[in-house]
């Protein structure tokens, strides 16, 4: 898991890797890479296929400290459409996830 949060942390806006880095954490629920993906998905210079994807992504993962930055982005009127219908969208599986247990904090 680890390379694949430096690749989103390193790699250059757009770069393919990093757009196939930001899917493979969602897919691992991976908690650790949440603040990176909030990184991508509050960068609007970074491609905007790869910031949708950090917002599944963080929708996934049921990331509720991710909240705010999802908030901003969806009401973001200037921002690109498929990115605040995302940020929407993830808000709404957080809402839906279950509340964490104690001991998996």
């Amino acid at each position: 898991m680890e390379p694949l949060i430096r690749i989103v942390k390193n790699r250059p806006e757009g770069d393919a890797d990093k757009y196939n880095a930001v899917i493979c954490l969602g897919n691992l629920y991976a908690e650790k890479a949440v603040e990176p993906l909030i990184g991508v998905l509050r960068n609007k210079m970074e491609y905007t296929p790869t910031r949708v994807e950090a917002a599944r992504a963080l929708g996934k993962i049921g990331a509720r400290r991710a909240k705010e930055a999802l908030t901003a982005v969806s009401s973001d009127q200037n921002d690109d459409e498929r990115v605040r219908n995302a940020a929407k969208k993830a808000l709404e599986d957080i809402e839906k996830a279950p509340e964490p247990k104690p001991d998996s904090i």
